[in-house]
């Protein structure tokens, strides 16, 4: 026999076992991860951008999130959707490890989401549901109860590129009430040049000031939204604030998720 040959061999050996048994803790037997990860459901939120009405349907912008955990990392996630009841179809991610995407959702469908995650050790997660949700878009001519000063009251304007084609407006101090039963909801306006600043109050208390004046010349476009963990009575209101600002808001749409 090579002495030296088997000399080298069984250093090698030592060095093997040695320095495995260090990584194992002094097991000298290398873990196995048998533990799934564990998964958070989807949640929804109306995203920022524009509704756009088309000649079939309309769209509006909804963002998933979701998120998990697990002692070997994340390998990948998956995103499941069902529409109106029907069978879970697998939707596209950015990345395998995206914890976040915005669809354009047809209003007045009803959808369902579920995540599952894989570590890198190729445990899944349980399947983790999201609620059964259905947004709405409602027009302005239908959206609100406006009030304001008699002298210069709401008044509807046509606008080519606002959601379906008009725009409600008010120069002095009004609001425009809308309440609902939803978990989301946006409020959706004509911005750009000239526009004044807005402020939104949700359930009666202030939330935000929008400057409709800070975005480039669009309609159909959500400026505000606002989420809650569950289904629940509640009210928003697009007020004029005659104290900082002297011209027009408007109203083009309001955006409920149920």
């Amino acid at each position: 026999m090579n002495t030296k040959l088997s000399n080298r061999n069984f250093d090698i050996r030592i060095f093997a076992i040695f320095f495995g048994w260090i990584a194992t803790g002094g097991t000298g037997l290398a873990a196995t991860d048998i533990t799934p990860p564990t998964a958070t459901a989807p949640v929804q939120t109306i995203a920022m951008g524009t509704v756009v009405t088309g000649t079939v349907s309309t769209t509006v912008p909804i963002k998933l999130k979701w998120s998990a955990v697990d002692a070997s990392g994340i390998q990948s996630y998956e995103l499941w959707r069902s529409t109106n009841g029907g069978s879970y179809v697998r939707v596209a991610l950015s990345t395998p490890t995206a914890t976040s995407q915005t669809y354009r959702l047809i209003a007045d469908n009803s959808y369902r989401f579920f995540v599952r995650a894989y570590d890198n050790a190729g445990n899944a997660s349980v399947a983790k549901y999201g609620p059964t949700f259905t947004p709405h878009v409602i027009d302005d001519r239908d959206c609100c109860y406006y009030y304001g000063n008699g002298s210069r009251p709401w008044t509807r304007a046509m606008l080519s590129w606002a959601y379906n084609g008009t725009i409600t407006t008010q120069g002095f101090y009004g609001g425009a009430f809308h309440a609902f039963t939803g978990r989301d909801v946006a409020y959706v306006a004509a911005v750009g040049r000239g526009w004044a600043r807005a402020v939104v109050i949700i359930d009666d208390l202030f939330s935000r000031t929008v400057d409709l004046n800070s975005f480039p010349d669009a309609g159909a476009q959500i400026v505000f939204s606002k989420h809650w963990g569950t289904l629940a009575a509640h009210t928003i209101e697009v007020l004029h604030p005659l104290s900082i600002d002297w011209g027009y808001i408007n109203v083009d749409a309001i955006v409920v998720i149920q």
